[in-house]
């Protein structure tokens, strides 16, 4: 006779392989997910190391401080030199520079914005049509010579200061009015002078 196999339930073959093959998933994505993980904490770490990188450059690299200090100062980068300016003059003030030859001295010019705005005004600079530069502006001179000088080459007694180069620096006093209002005028020349009298180096 032959046998009939029964149709009802699961033989121990069939329990057998379904387990297996749960088994074999199962450990599968362990490892999946351990490598996952392994991954991501090699990420991590290596973003902390570049973040730590980062914030040490920054360290090493401090941004360059103002040597105007938020526009108090007047800084003439050429010459390495500042001076103090009123707070009503802040962002006010230019300089426009002029070489002097054969000597080789150099003149600071000074425009100031609310003064070429008043009438009848001539207080810009002027390009000098021989190429040395700039002259004009208020009237107020500062002077770098590298020699000293005397009351007769237009400048007052004495140095206001002398650089570590060896630069003397003078006051040259205004010879004209810029525009009609005396008093608008006078009293800006007079800041910048007062100013100019305590020149001093930029901190290397």
């Amino acid at each position: 006779m032959t046998k009939k196999l029964s149709t009802n339930g699961f033989s121990v073959v069939e329990v057998v392989v379904v387990l297996f093959v749960v088994a074999a998933l199962g450990v599968g994505g362990f490892f999946v997910w351990q490598k996952a993980k392994h991954n991501d904490h090699k990420t991590s770490d290596a973003k902390t190391q570049t973040d730590q990188k980062t914030d040490t450059s920054k360290d090493n690299n401090p941004e360059p401080a103002d040597p105007s200090e938020g526009g108090k100062y007047l800084v003439i980068k050429e010459w390495g030199v500042r001076f103090p300016l009123p707070e009503n003059m802040r962002g006010d003030v230019k300089y426009g520079l002029r070489t002097d030859s054969p000597a080789n001295q150099q003149s600071a010019s000074f425009e100031v914005d609310s003064l070429s705005t008043l009438p009848g005004s001539s207080c810009n600079f002027i390009e000098q049509s021989d190429g040395s530069g700039l002259s004009g502006g208020t009237g107020v001179l500062l002077v770098r010579s590298p020699q000293p000088l005397d009351a007769s080459e237009g400048v007052g007694s004495g140095p206001i200061y002398t650089s570590k180069d060896g630069k003397y620096y003078y006051l040259g006093t205004p010879k004209y009015l810029c525009a009609s209002d005396e008093e608008t005028v006078g009293a800006a020349n007079n800041a910048l002078m007062t100013g100019i009298k305590s020149l001093e180096e930029l901190s290397n």
